[in-house]
């Protein structure tokens, strides 16, 4: 699904972003990263989406300061650990755009 941006050009929006570049927003891989789990960062992933699109964050653990950051900017965002074959647990939040 493709959207007029202000300048004329076509802007593609998606349905889902998925993002599994770290373990986190705060345990990085590149500290470049970081701006992605900023307010600035957010705001980009969410003009990205059409409305009741998807963002998906993988983490390692539950972020209490990055789930708030989250809940000013998306709608129904939940976490949720699911175990891997190692034994141990990933995470992810989903979190909705507005408008769906």
């Amino acid at each position: 699904n493709a959207a007029e941006s202000a300048s004329g050009k076509q802007s593609l929006k998606y349905q889902v972003v998925f993002v599994d570049t770290d373990n986190g927003s705060t345990w990085l891989s590149l500290p470049g990263n970081n701006f992605i789990y900023t307010s600035e960062g957010l705001e980009l992933i969410d003009r990205c989406l059409m409305p009741g699109g998807i963002a998906c964050f993988w983490c390692a653990e539950e972020e209490e300061a990055f789930a708030e950051l989250l809940n000013r900017r998306f709608e129904d965002v939940i976490f949720r650990a699911v175990p891997e074959r190692t034994g141990k647990s990933g995470s992810f939040y989903l979190a909705r755009k507005t408008g769906g």
